[in-house]
């Protein structure tokens, strides 16, 4: 779920032969989208297209909180993957770095970034597609998953010893306001 939830996938209608698909994340965000050289998203769509690879900085990171704060936007959390987690804390910013001589402890990581436009928890995330090619700096109050059918299991035919079960759900992710977030797309992962 959490990977199509934050992917590219586009949405389809589907039909009797073939299953609905949600639109996921990256393909909902295109008002604020930063893409590597050759990569966009398209508006009606939602098709993504990968561009150049481009190491995620602190500028990047702040151009696009101010464009989700200047389109109502209150982001509130940062997915990365675990190489962007570890490029974001490695940024500078105006931090101080804290070393505990108490408990033989020095504080090497950004778990909350405070901006100008509010504070954003940083949260590594191993599910996200192409080992975190792609940032998603999220409003929580703008995105909520949905459900026509909820989840339920049924009982399936008995193979020896071993009972089976069919879990089954019918869900989508609603975006209230795409452009209070954004995606930084196009990033390295090594």
């Amino acid at each position: 779920m959490e990977f199509d939830l934050t992917g590219v996938n586009v949405a389809t209608v589907g039909s009797s032969g073939t299953g609905r698909r949600l639109r996921g994340y990256e393909a909902w965000c295109n008002t604020n989208d930063s893409h590597g050289a050759g990569g966009s998203t398209h508006g009606t769509t939602g098709a993504v297209t990968d561009g150049t690879q481009r190491v995620l900085t602190e500028t990047i990171l702040k151009t696009e909180m101010k464009n989700c704060f200047d389109a109502g936007g209150d982001p509130d959390l940062l997915l990365v993957g675990s190489f962007n987690k570890q490029k974001i804390s490695g940024f500078t910013g105006n931090s101080t770095r804290m070393d505990m001589a108490e408990d033989r402890s020095l504080v090497a990581t950004i778990d909350v970034y405070v901006s100008d436009f509010g504070e954003v928890r940083v949260v590594a995330d191993r599910v996200l597609r192409s080992s975190g090619r792609s940032a998603l700096l999220v409003d929580t109050e703008m995105f909520a998953t949905h459900y026509l059918r909820p989840f339920e299991t049924q009982e399936l035919a008995k193979t020896g010893d071993a009972m089976k079960r069919l879990l089954l759900a019918e869900w989508t992710l609603c975006a209230k306001n795409e452009a209070s977030s954004a995606t930084i797309a196009d990033l390295t992962t090594s």
